[in-house]
């Protein structure tokens, strides 16, 4: 029995070493791991890293408000882009879809210009500040979606686009008044807009950024809807064959009926969804007077009964 005891005591004692061998191989395999390994990985494999490179998991401490800081200026030549003048520029109203809560994080002293030529509606984008900390927002990704397909990547390239002559390709206006005038283009026409190619589609996705940052509550239509049809004013330039973009209209004809019965059949009416004339030209009586002349020919076309989406006070004063 003594001996019996000890070949047990003997084989305790080494369940109890083969234990503690275990936990120091584990516990040197985590240490090399650690140490060696984990330090040679590339920096896109670790979260850690990673974070690191988004700011340091540190919010930038400065803030903006984009309403302040944003200025969209009107370039109908190269003269303009270099003028101080305060009647080519306009601050956005409503900027909420483009940066969250109309807040830019991250810069001192910020200013953002958005410059436009007149004919085209090509852009050019300006950031100027005097400290930027790590995790500022990304202002050139938050417009991207709204002017990056039609921006220019040099100041040279702009000022070029300023100077090149526009003209629509589309002879016959709807509406004339003075030196203005009033095309109608189905958004899915294929006709080219103007002498350079430009397609109304591609002309109207840089001219509704305007429409965004000015119309409360305003949001981009349905380009796959091939019943949108689209109302652009133009000023001719006296002396020069070029156009500038003053405003435009978005509506839609539908399928409504005469009256509340059946019998009488249908109508077709039509549904005015934005209206924009550029604050530049607002409360000016020609421009005015242009654009109440265009939706006039636009309603001539269907009945006199007109839905206005979201119809503002203003809009309904003119």
């Amino acid at each position: 029995e003594g001996k019996i005891d000890k070949h047990i005591l003997r084989r305790g004692r080494n369940r109890k070493t083969g234990v503690s061998w275990v936990g120091i191989f584990l516990w040197l395999g985590t240490k090399l791991y650690w140490e060696f390994w984990w330090d040679k990985m590339s920096p896109s494999s670790r979260p850690a890293k990673k974070a690191k490179a988004d700011g340091g998991g540190q919010k930038p401490t400065l803030k903006s408000s984009a309403n302040e800081c944003i200025y969209i200026k009107c370039c109908r030549s190269q003269k303009d882009f270099y003028s101080d003048s305060e009647e080519l520029w306009y601050k956005p109203k409503f900027v909420n879809q483009i940066v969250e809560n109309e807040e830019i994080h991250g810069y001192e002293d910020l200013k953002v210009t958005i410059y436009f030529a007149s004919n085209s509606v090509m852009y050019f984008l300006r950031i100027v500040f005097s400290k930027k900390e790590r995790g500022a927002t990304d202002i050139d990704a938050a417009l991207a979606p709204h002017i990056g397909m039609a921006l220019c990547k040099t100041e040279e390239e702009f000022l070029k686009v300023c100077e090149k002559p526009f003209i629509p390709t589309i002879r016959d206006p709807i509406c004339s008044y003075s030196q203005f005038r009033i095309y109608k283009v189905p958004l899915d026409s294929a006709r080219p807009l103007t002498e350079d190619g430009t397609t109304i589609k591609e002309y109207h996705r840089r001219i509704q950024f305007h429409a965004l940052v000015n119309i409360d509550g305003a949001s981009y239509i349905d380009e796959a809807d091939p019943k949108w049809e689209i109302y652009i004013i133009f000023e001719a330039a006296k002396g020069s064959p070029n156009y500038h973009f003053i405003g435009y209209a978005t509506m839609y004809p539908f399928l409504g009926l005469k009256n509340s019965s059946l019998k009488e059949g249908f109508l077709e009416r039509i549904r005015i969804s934005q209206v924009l004339v550029l604050p530049q030209y607002q409360s000016k009586g020609e421009s005015s007077f242009a654009c109440s002349r265009m939706l006039f020919a636009g309603v001539l076309t269907y009945t006199l009964r007109v839905p206005i989406t979201r119809s503002r006070s203003r809009f309904q004063a003119s």
